[in-house]
């Protein structure tokens, strides 16, 4: 009994004596504190993460705005003796995730093989257009993101490192089936193929239809969390699909693929 005492006395002071904006402001509080917790739930169980990043530091200064405005004392309590805790258990859950979206807001200090002329601007289309053609008349899946202004060092390391010129030749050779790099992604800055054999975060829309597969997934993933643009080709149709800034366009043409190389590739 003298525990509910204790919160009847306790609430009553928190409202100032149950006034009508005291008890608004604990309906705010309680329910601003189920909400975190549900969604620190939901966002713990996600396979992928990173495109919780922003939305996690968003939501995160609002309620510090709303908490410390509206005097919410019981969600003030819970930061104080939680906030270290809470900021270590982010840093661990989301350590790859941070390393990750800091390095794509550093522009690469890597120059060499960036395009500086249409005519190598113009080389680069022609050999991903054949390259692509080649892939998508023989069903071969292909998956190729090209690096625009934020960096991808962050898989590029993780891949196998080959900072070679890009042709016909070796794409085709790196995604023969059966190669050990036929699965992952390479990534093109400039004219190079920095590395081959990348993997990206899957997108964890729900939207996607039932059809694409992990290919599709990566490459809208990577455009979720960067600006890069990324030509997918299907292993099982052949159809062309590329991704940019979290927009997936599925079977496209060639012609409709040069107008988006022309527009997504950037001279220096």
């Amino acid at each position: 009994m003298d525990i509910f005492k204790d919160i009847w006395s306790y609430f009553s002071k928190y409202t100032g004596g149950f006034e009508a904006y005291g008890i608004i402001r604990l309906v705010i509080d309680l329910l601003l504190i189920s909400f975190l917790t549900f969604s620190a739930i939901i966002f713990l169980a996600r396979k992928t993460k990173q495109s919780a990043m922003r939305k996690i530091l968003i939501t995160f200064i609002v309620v510090i705005l709303i908490v410390f405005l509206m005097d919410l004392r019981i969600m003030q309590e819970l930061l104080r003796e939680s906030i270290s805790i809470l900021i270590i258990l982010f840093i661990v859950v989301y350590a790859q995730e941070i390393k990750t979206f800091l390095g794509f807001y550093v522009r690469s200090k890597n120059h060499k093989g960036l395009l500086n002329s249409e005519e190598k601007k113009d080389r680069l289309i022609n050999t991903l257009i054949s390259t692509v053609s080649y892939l998508s008349r023989r069903s071969i899946g292909a998956i190729i993101t090209i690096e625009k202004d934020n960096s991808l060092n962050a898989y590029i390391e993780k891949a196998i490192y080959l900072d070679a010129e890009v042709s016909f030749e070796l794409f085709s050779t790196i995604f023969t089936p059966g190669t050990p790099l036929h699965d992952g992604a390479v990534i093109v800055r400039g004219n190079r193929a920095m590395c081959a054999g990348a993997f990206f975060p899957s997108s964890d829309k729900y939207d996607i239809p039932k059809s694409l597969g992990s290919r599709h997934r990566a490459a809208l993933g990577i455009s979720e969390v960067s600006d890069a643009f990324t030509i997918v080709v299907s292993e099982q149709t052949g159809n062309i699909s590329t991704t940019i800034d979290g927009v997936i366009n599925i079977n496209i043409s060639l012609d409709d693929l040069r107008m988006s190389l022309k527009q997504n590739i950037l001279l220096r």
